[in-house]
Formats: C-alpha cells, sequence, structure tokens
C-alpha cells in the first residue's frame, strides 16, 4: 500500500513539474515572439548616421559639385568651363572635360549655374547664353565583374543671350517634353521670359520654336531669388519677404496668381527650391529661418468670394540657421532639404516631420554641397577648397511618433490629418503612415460588434442555463458551439457577396425591423402573464416559452420587408441612401460597420455563449433553492443570485470574445471596404491592424519603411491583446474574491 502510495506521489511531482515546463515554455515562446516582432520594428527610431570617409584638397576653385549614387565619384564645374572627375576613394583625378557655351566662343566662362534634377545643370555663360548640361555616369562591368565608369557631359539644350548685358539671375525648366522655358530678372525688377520647344513631323523634320515675352505685372518690391518648376510654375521672392507666383504654362502669356507674406517681419527671402514632386516650396530667410509652402483648396469665405480656389499656406517650418540661408537642395529620393547658411554650416532636414537629421560644420564656411540621388552621401567643399565626402544612413527618416500617431499636414490637404496611405502612382508621393486611423478601425471593428454578440450571447446563456428545458439545451448549446467552427474567410465570403447587397438594397426594412422587434416583444411581455394563466398553457412545460417567441419575430420580419419599400418611397424620396447623404452628409458604403458587426458578432458570440452558459450553470444549486425558499422568483434569482455569482466567468467570456474580435483578420478584410478612414458612422467602413498587415505585408519591401511599421502594427497589436487580456484578469479575480463568499 505505502509502494502505491509513494508511487502516486513520484507520478504526481513529475506531472506538476511538466505542467509548469510547459506553461513556461508557452509563455517564453510568447515573450520570444513578440521580441522577435520588436527587433524588426525597432530600427524606425534608430538615429541617423553620417561617416566621414573621404577627404581631399582641390586643384582651382569650383561653382557646383555633385557625385555619383555609388559613392565611387565625383565631378566639379569650374569656371573655366572644364568639368573634372575625381575617384573619391584613390582622391586624384580621372578625367576633365572642356565645355563650352557655344561653337563661336570656345573661351567662354562660366558666371552662375542652376540645379535642375539629377546632375542636370543649367549653365549662364559670360556672353547671356544659357546651356543645360546633364553629366553622365555609365557603369560598365568587366570580366571580373569590377566596375568601370565612362564620363560625359551632354548638353540638352542651349538658350542663345537674351541680351548684351548679363542677367541679375536667371530660372530655367525642363519639362517632359522636353521644353525648355527660362526666365530673367533685369536691373528695375524686370521679368523676361524666353522659352524653346521642338517638334518633329512624320517625317522627322524637327522644327524649334521660340517665344519672347515679359512679365508686365510690377512687383513693386525688390526681387531677391527666384525658382521655376518643370510644370511651369515661377515663384519670385523678395527682400520684403514676399512670394509672388505666376504660371507660365503659356508663357507667352503668363498668368499672376498671387501674392503671399512668407516671412516675419518682413525678413528678405534669400532662396527658394522646391520639394520633392514640385507640389510644394521652401523657403529660406535672411533670419534663418525654413519653411515649406504649398497650394491649398481654399475654405475661407474670403477667399471664395474672391474667386480662388487655391492659396499658398505655410505646411511646416522648420528648424531653422542663426545666420541667412544662402542655398537650399532638395534631395531626388526623400522628402528632405539640404540648407546652407552664410557662415557655411549645413542643415539636413525631413519636410514632413520637420525634423533636423544632420547638421555638419567644418573650420573653413561650406559653399558648395550635393546631396547623392539615393541619399546616402554628401558631399561639401569650403571655401579653402578642401572637399568632404560623408556617407549617410537614414533609412527611416519619415517616421517619428508625431508621424505615426499625431496629426500631421501633408501636401494637398486643407489642414492636419490623421492618415494611412503607403503607396501610389509615382515615387515622388508624400508617404504617410500614421497608425492612429488603424487602431480607431480596430476597436470601432470589435465596439460594433460587441454591441451585436454580447447582449446576444448573454441573454441566450442566460435563458439556455436557467429557463429552457434540458431537450432544449441539448440541442441549442452544442449548435451555437459548432458554429465556431465555421471557418472566418465563409463567414467573411458570406457577409460581402451575400449580405452586403441585401442590405444595401433593404436599407430601411433593416432599421424598421430593429424598430418593430422591441415594440412586439414589449406587447408580448406585457400580454404574456394573462396568457399564462390559461389552464391550457399551464398544461404547457417550463421552458417552451420561446416557442411563442417564433412566430412574432417572423411576423416582424415580414412586416418590415413589406414596409420598408413603401416607407422609402413616401418618406425618403425612393433613395434612402441619398436622402441621408442629402439631409445628414453621411455617405452610404456597400462595406460598413453595420456589416461587421454582424459579420464579426457572428464569429464571436459562440464563445463568450460557452463561457458564459458554463459559468452559469456551474452556480451551486443550493443556491437558487435557498433564493426560491425565500420566494423570489426565477429572475429575481437569476437577476440578485445567479449573475453576481457567475459573473467572473461571464466576464472571463467577454474578454476572450473582445480579444477574438480584436484580433481577427479575414472577417474584417473582406467586409470592412479597408478604407483607414476615421468616422463613427455605422454606414462607413474601416481598416484595422490586422487587415492592414494582411494587404500591405505582400507589396513591403523587406527592411523597408512599411515593412518595419508594420511589424510595428503587430507589436501594437500584441500590445494592445496583452493589455486587455490582463486588465481582464486582474477584473475577474477581483469579482472572483468579492463573490468567494457564494
Amino acid at each position: 500500500m505505502k509502494t502505491v502510495f509513494e508511487r502516486s506521489r513520484r507520478w504526481d511531482y513529475f506531472a506538476t513539474w511538466v505542467i509548469r515546463a510547459g506553461g513556461c515554455t508557452i509563455i517564453l515562446c510568447v515573450i520570444a515572439m513578440l521580441l522577435l516582432i520588436a527587433k524588426v520594428a525597432l530600427p524606425l527610431f534608430y538615429a541617423p548616421t553620417a561617416d566621414l570617409f573621404s577627404k581631399f584638397s582641390l586643384n582651382n576653385s569650383v561653382l557646383a559639385v555633385g557625385m555619383d549614387e555609388w559613392l565611387e565619384n565625383s565631378f566639379m564645374f569650374e569656371e573655366s568651363g572644364k568639368v573634372s572627375f575625381w575617384d573619391l576613394a584613390q582622391k586624384k583625378m580621372k578625367k576633365e572635360i572642356k565645355i563650352s557655351p557655344l561653337p563661336s566662343n570656345v573661351h567662354g566662362t562660366i558666371q552662375r549655374i542652376k540645379t535642375l534634377r539629377s546632375n542636370s545643370y543649367a549653365l549662364l555663360w559670360n556672353d547671356g547664353s544659357v546651356t543645360i548640361e546633364e553629366v553622365c555616369f555609365i557603369p560598365e562591368y568587366d570580366s571580373q565583374g569590377k566596375r568601370h565608369f565612362n564620363f560625359s557631359v551632354e548638353r540638352r539644350a542651349a538658350l542663345p543671350s537674351a541680351s548684351k548685358y548679363l542677367p541679375l539671375d536667371y530660372a530655367v525648366s525642363i519639362s517632359e517634353e522636353g521644353d525648355v522655358t527660362s526666365v530673367f530678372l533685369w536691373k528695375g525688377g524686370r521679368l523676361t521670359i524666353y522659352s524653346q520647344s521642338v517638334t518633329s513631323d512624320f517625317l522627322g523634320n524637327q522644327k524649334t520654336e521660340e517665344i519672347h515675352s515679359e512679365i508686365k505685372e510690377n512687383t513693386y518690391e525688390e526681387i531677391s531669388c527666384l525658382v521655376q518648376s518643370s510644370e511651369g510654375q515661377l515663384f519670385v521672392g523678395t527682400r520684403q519677404g514676399t512670394l509672388w507666383h505666376w504660371n507660365l504654362k503659356d508663357p507667352e502669356n503668363p498668368v499672376f496668381v498671387e501674392r503671399t507674406l512668407v516671412s516675419d517681419a518682413g525678413k528678405a527671402v534669400s532662396c527658394l527650391n522646391f520639394v520633392l514632386g514640385e507640389n510644394s516650396i521652401t523657403v529660406g530667410d535672411s533670419s534663418g529661418k525654413m519653411s515649406v509652402w504649398s497650394s491649398v483648396t481654399a475654405t475661407k469665405p474670403q477667399a471664395l468670394r474672391d474667386g480662388k480656389t487655391s492659396s499658398l499656406t505655410l505646411l511646416h517650418t522648420l528648424k531653422g540657421h542663426e545666420s541667412p540661408l544662402i542655398s537650399l537642395w532638395p534631395s531626388e529620393r526623400t522628402r528632405s532639404m539640404l540648407s546652407v547658411d552664410e557662415k557655411g554650416k549645413i542643415h539636413l532636414s525631413h519636410l514632413t516631420t520637420e525634423r533636423e537629421l544632420f547638421s555638419f560644420q567644418t573650420e573653413k564656411p561650406l559653399i558648395h554641397v550635393a546631396l547623392s540621388a539615393q541619399d546616402n552621401g554628401l558631399l561639401a567643399v569650403d571655401s579653402a577648397g578642401e572637399c568632404f565626402v560623408w556617407r549617410l544612413s537614414m533609412p527611416h527618416s519619415e517616421i517619428t511618433l508625431r508621424t505615426l500617431f499625431g496629426k500631421v499636414w501633408y501636401e494637398g490637404y486643407s489642414k492636419p490629418e490623421y492618415c494611412w496611405q503607403s503607396s501610389a502612382s509615382t515615387d515622388e508621393f508624400e508617404p504617410k503612415l500614421s497608425l492612429t486611423p488603424l487602431i480607431f478601425g480596430s476597436i470601432k471593428a470589435t465596439v460594433y460588434a460587441m454591441f451585436f454578440a454580447a447582449p446576444l450571447a448573454l441573454m441566450g446563456a442566460v435563458y439556455i442555463s436557467q429557463f429552457a428545458s434540458l431537450r432544449v439545451k441539448k440541442i441549442i448549446k452544442p449548435t451555437l458551439e459548432i458554429m465556431a467552427a465555421v471557418p472566418s474567410v465563409v463567414i467573411g465570403f458570406l457577409a460581402a457577396l451575400w449580405f452586403a447587397p441585401f442590405l444595401e438594397r433593404s436599407l430601411v426594412s433593416f432599421f424598421l425591423c430593429f424598430a418593430l422587434l422591441p415594440f412586439f416583444l414589449l406587447a408580448f411581455l406585457l400580454v404574456w402573464p394573462n396568457i399564462s394563466e390559461l389552464a391550457w398553457m399551464k398544461k404547457q412545460r417550463k421552458g417552451v416559452e420561446w416557442i411563442w417567441v417564433i412566430p412574432l419575430l417572423l411576423f416582424s420580419f415580414m412586416l418590415a420587408y413589406h414596409w420598408g419599400p413603401w416607407i422609402e418611397e413616401h418618406c425618403f424620396q425612393s433613395n434612402a441612401q441619398q436622402w441621408i447623404f442629402d439631409h445628414w452628409g453621411i455617405r452610404y458604403d456597400q462595406r460598413n460597420s453595420i456589416l461587421i458587426a454582424f459579420a464579426l458578432g457572428f464569429a464571436v458570440i459562440p464563445i463568450i455563449f460557452t463561457m458564459a452558459e458554463d459559468a452559469l450553470s456551474n452556480v451551486p444549486s443550493s443556491l437558487k433553492a435557498a433564493s426560491y425558499a425565500l420566494g423570489a422568483s426565477r429572475w429575481q434569482t437569476v437577476w440578485r443570485v445567479i449573475l453576481p455569482s457567475s459573473s467572473p466567468g461571464i466576464f472571463a467570456g467577454l474578454m476572450i470574445g473582445l480579444g477574438r474580435a480584436v484580433g481577427e483578420t479575414m472577417i474584417v478584410f473582406m467586409v470592412t471596404g479597408n478604407t483607414p478612414i476615421m468616422d463613427l458612422s455605422p454606414f462607413n467602413g474601416m481598416r484595422t491592424l490586422s487587415a492592414n498587415i494582411a494587404v500591405e505585408i505582400p507589396e513591403a519591401p523587406v527592411d523597408g519603411t512599411l515593412y518595419r511599421v508594420l511589424f510595428l502594427s503587430a507589436v501594437l497589436l500584441f500590445l494592445l491583446t496583452f493589455t486587455l487580456n490582463t486588465g481582464a484578469e486582474l477584473i475577474r479575480q477581483r469579482l472572483r474574491k468579492k463573490y468567494a463568499r457564494f
């Protein structure tokens, strides 16, 4: 006997440690999974880095510099018209190319240089002509796979001299069709336009068309700088702190758009340049302030009365310099801007986040700068002719806590918004990666689902456990539990392809049903006490009252179905959706929150019902017997004794159902419409964190910003469910202690 007892104790001891080890292993696996996901998302918040990897001295003074995207070669424009190519690793010149304004002037010198786009420059020569040169790096690979480069400078256009005098300033642009438009600033603030376009007929014969015109509007202010976009938008900055805007799409007839004060206290506008995409413009002034402006749809009554459809609006204010700005260099890959002040200090700032990424300063002032095409390198030349090359690493510069969770004023928007838009038809778009609409969508879908599922599941559990007969319980409970085995993709499929069109056609009938059903149920409850006292009703078995409710429900459904079209025709002008939009401004989407309430609620009901019913059924029968003995009715016993005693189990069921709703993917993916908007209206859809991961992850480049933001979404989803479950467990334990005396 002793041997059997000791053997049982050994097995109990062994089973205890196996269970503990299994539980600890599960906990460790969950923690490891969270750490793995967090590890992928963590680089989003790493600080950018810059390493100086090359420094050398130049032989001659330069006017402009640039570099290739591989950070292997750089080029320098010299005043004499030479373009020298340097090897950054070996720090020596590899090739030199001489260019000239026109064949008749081989000894021309460069007066000024304006950067157009990737390695393209507009050169103003001493004879007044302007040429557009493109520096080309053509990589070639030998049999060993080693990369070599062919260097060349190709002329894209040549504009003859407009006057025997040199202009004070100029701006040049090239359209996608190759048309060139130049604007010259002369003494007295006069602005002239020269446009050159080349067309070809069906035989291939080319014809050059030239247009000369002048801007007639007098700025009556001293012009300090000007810049022109490839779409023909001319912006002129003045020393009085204003920005003048002309539309030059028709160079022969320039159209004045607006005048805007862009500088505080009338500080002079010292430099201008466009942001990536040329839809916004960065303004630098003589106080060192830098700001971003963009055309925004007019909403003010005065602007609308003046006939303005849009107006130049301040979007972002960036960290400025301590001295006046002299030049701005935009990134060709991200919405970043390189700024240089009079003391030769450089700032690299991201415009959307208003964040300073880097700041550079050397012993001598830096006067010429250039960013590589991939934003992975910065080249700068100081006043002493020293050339510095930094290797940059800023893979997720557009991510901050503000862009992830706060309102941001994006380009083209009329006000700051929470917005998610990870891609567009062009690489020049502004990424919008706010997680707030996704968190809102997850909460909204969960709340709507619980509003539908929780009352039905709890009322069903109360009836089945306390009022229904044993025969009914054996049928209904297994049936509801089997509902939990229905795949979520099937529920989403039926909701999206069958229920959504049906609801759209029968919207009035749907809401009419919700009005008639409580009315008939209330009427049934009022007459039921009288009916139940009838002699033939007393012969009926207890727990089958629900049989009398079924015809009432069917009658309510049929009445709503037949009355709905008549009410819609006479009260809503035969189109309830349009009536709602006209009177309330609410648009009805076929994929909406009503659908998610039914579809997701259908998936959650079995979980809540099963756990609540088990908790209600496990209340000791002695408590019910004591309540009945004191004269309480069945409903009083349920309300005052059964529900409080089983509240920990009921609450646990609600929380598990809530966690199921928060983490559901397929149903919300198929039913919600996946529109990342923040609107409480039941007629609109939403996008949840889980559905967003399913939608975006196939197109997200590995280790890219979108890829890591999706992993951050998974971390937030994990933390959300963990917080809900932890809070639910704490509340359940308190309820358990409170009602333990029962």
